[in-house]
């Protein structure tokens, strides 16, 4: 059995994102470990990425960026970039795991006031690059999702436009899913 790490903030904390991973992997071929936590950013994350590599896993999944372009507790993109390198480093440092990077996803600008896809897309493009510069594996959801309908992506979130339905959910889990089933060879 693969033991996969989420690392993230309250999109991945949901217990619904786990069940729904569960869904699109073979039953008992993965366990998930949620080190998910609501409200944290990229600092909470590299604070505390020494204890998570500890655990000892196949592969981690990280996905912040929502918490640190929120209008009202930024962290300065130079400030992500140097957090989301240190987790990258502490887990390649540590371990002969695989590295699964995701984007921060876009928001409903009209529900969510204090996130804008501008500001997302630039925290995106960083993982990106730091993706690329590390051999890990990015997976594009921020492009992909922004490609949808907007009457299809209304959807994905319930009534605040940034934390996800059960259709989010899915969507998420099916991106995700997908990736790992290959990386992992599942």
């Amino acid at each position: 059995m693969k033991r996969v790490i989420l690392m993230g903030d309250s999109i991945t904390a949901e217990n619904t994102f786990v069940e729904k991973l569960d869904e699109k992997i073979p039953r008992g071929a993965v366990k998930w470990i949620n080190e998910g936590i609501p409200g944290e950013n990229t600092n909470g994350g590299a604070e505390r990425i020494t204890d998570v590599v500890k655990i000892g896993f196949d592969a981690i999944v990280i996905l912040f960026g929502a918490n640190d372009a929120a209008i009202h507790k930024t962290v300065e993109l130079a400030v992500y970039e140097r957090n989301i390198r240190r987790m990258i480093e502490e887990m390649t440092n540590s371990s002969n795991c695989l590295v699964v990077l995701l984007p921060p996803l876009p928001v409903d600008e009209e529900q969510q006031h204090a996130r804008r896809n501008a500001t997302l897309a630039r925290y995106g493009g960083v993982v990106r690059r730091l993706s690329a510069e590390y051999g890990a594996t990015f997976v594009p959801l921020f492009d992909l999702w922004m490609t949808d309908p907007v009457s299809l992506r209304r959807r994905l979130y319930v009534d605040d436009g940034l934390h996800l339905s059960e259709l989010g959910y899915e969507r998420l889990a099916s991106d995700v899913g997908s990736t790992l089933r290959r990386l992992l060879r599942l």
